[in-house]
């Protein structure tokens, strides 16, 4: 797993974009600059599902006709607010029970009695609110020795500063260099070429296509994804060197 700090990150963005020559350095405007153009970089990731670094699992209580419950450090259920929850399954005293389908708002309020109580619980809908979020289940649990497993993906973390080294996954180093550079181009006053959104293009489709397989979503190399930046795909690299 490799380890970075931010600087490097950001110089090596600066070199794909030719602004920046081997051995030169960015001044300290640039990087404070370049710590917030990061960070607004990982934030929209965060909300894309295929760019989430794992799936991770907990299990929490489920009250006695208690419907909702409030998740988020220190509310009821008292995890990280997850970004969305993939999957859940009732667990009862004798082991793993059935699942519970994860619903949309608009399913959840098709549910004709949602109100009704019973040891079998079989929807989840979760209003992911800021700073935290809010789940609720139907029926009302009717025991009092249920739990709910929950499969969920949390935001990236972000950079507290430039100069602290990070562990960053396999696949995703490449990816945030190049996608670095296309995101502070302007600010250099500079186009990202055609090769290096390419480049990026073909790293992002590393990383989501290994993320599609964990979370059972399709492979998005089937599904013509728009360019980083919006518009139009980008041509694949052997073409762009054509």
């Amino acid at each position: 797993m490799p380890s970075v700090n931010l600087t490097t990150v950001l110089t090596a963005a600066a070199q794909f974009l030719h602004v920046l020559d081997s051995g030169e350095s960015l001044s300290s405007q640039q990087i404070s600059d370049g710590l917030l153009y990061t960070n607004d970089l990982l934030d929209s990731w965060s909300s894309d599902p295929l760019m989430a670094l794992s799936v991770y699992r907990s299990v929490q209580s489920l009250t006695q006709q208690v419907q909702v419950y409030t998740i988020g450090t220190g509310q009821t259920w008292n995890i990280t607010r997850p970004m969305e929850i993939e999957a859940a399954a009732l667990i009862n005293s004798a082991g793993p029970g059935a699942r519970i389908e994860v619903v949309n708002a608009a399913k959840w309020a098709s549910i004709p009695d949602r109100q009704a109580q019973s040891n079998l619980v079989r929807y989840l809908f979760y209003d992911r609110g800021y700073a935290d979020g809010d789940c609720y289940v139907s029926p009302v649990p009717l025991g009092s020795t249920l739990s709910i497993e929950l499969l969920m993906w949390n935001a990236l973390t972000e950079f507290a500063d430039t100069v602290t080294t990070i562990s960053i996954d396999p696949g995703y180093l490449r990816m945030l260099k190049l996608a670095v550079a296309v995101e502070m181009a302007p600010q250099y006053d500079v186009s990202a070429s055609q090769n290096l959104m390419a480049n990026l293009m073909e790293a992002r489709n590393v990383v989501r296509g290994l993320n599609a397989t964990l979370l059972g979503r399709d492979d998005p190399q089937s599904q013509g994804i728009a360019s980083p930046t919006g518009g139009s795909p980008p041509v694949p690299a052997q073409q762009a060197a054509q």
